[in-house]
């Protein structure tokens, strides 16, 4: 099973190719203050792998699929009509600007939003976000969802599969996996205020109360 490759310096390696040449998944491995990013990663584990030393991770999810979900869930909390600039979907949500230039165009070409070109131009979601499901965001940018290659490659990728007694525990996992983010809607998850206020505003009441 790999994984997203994530540097120790805590940059950001994007993922290669989602999918094989046959089609199959690869296994899973307006704001003044300063853009804020959260989410870095800040522990180093097995072979250099960004994550904290005391857990792992069955299913590792990229930032591409991060960003991408937080650029559609607060485009899901503004107005269907509205059309809204890039540099606003980056500040509210705190998507670096490298980043949220490549995801856009893939969630454009993908069918989940409008580009709308001029100087008032911008973003708008492409149909309703309740038809938007969280495993066709994963699937647009990832491939298809694979928790270990012998569920799809059978004995071509061990000569164990025909009698593993474990091949129907991942096989039933994934299927599971698989329903429930099916189940969860961008509009289920759309988020009007962003992110970032959103955030400020915790922390200026915590502040607030000692």
């Amino acid at each position: 099973m790999r994984a997203n490759r994530q540097p120790a310096n805590g940059a950001v390696v994007e993922p290669t190719t989602p999918a094989k040449a046959d089609g199959r998944p690869h296994a899973v491995g307006s704001l003044t203050a300063p853009l804020l990013v959260c989410g870095a990663r800040q522990h180093v584990g097995h072979q250099g792998r960004g994550r904290s030393p005391d857990r792992s991770s069955l299913m590792n999810i990229g930032r591409r699929v991060d960003y991408a979900v937080r650029a559609l869930a607060y485009l899901a909390g503004q107005s269907a009509t509205r059309v809204v600039p890039r540099a606003e979907i980056e500040s509210r949500q705190g998507i670096p600007r490298h980043f949220l230039s490549k995801i856009l165009r893939t969630l454009v070409a993908g069918g989940f939003l409008e580009s709308v070109p001029g100087a008032r131009g911008g973003f708008r979601l492409q149909r309703p976000a309740d038809d938007m499901t969280l495993r066709q965001v994963y699937e647009c940018f990832e491939g298809g969802l694979c928790l270990i290659e012998c569920v799809y490659d059978h004995e071509a990728f061990c000569c164990f599969a025909p009698v593993c007694t474990q091949i129907d525990v991942w096989r039933g996992a994934q299927e599971r996996l698989l329903a429930y983010l099916n189940d969860i809607s961008i509009g289920a998850i759309a988020d009007r205020q962003g992110l970032v206020p959103r955030l400020y505003e915790m922390r200026r009441k915590r502040a607030a109360n000692g």
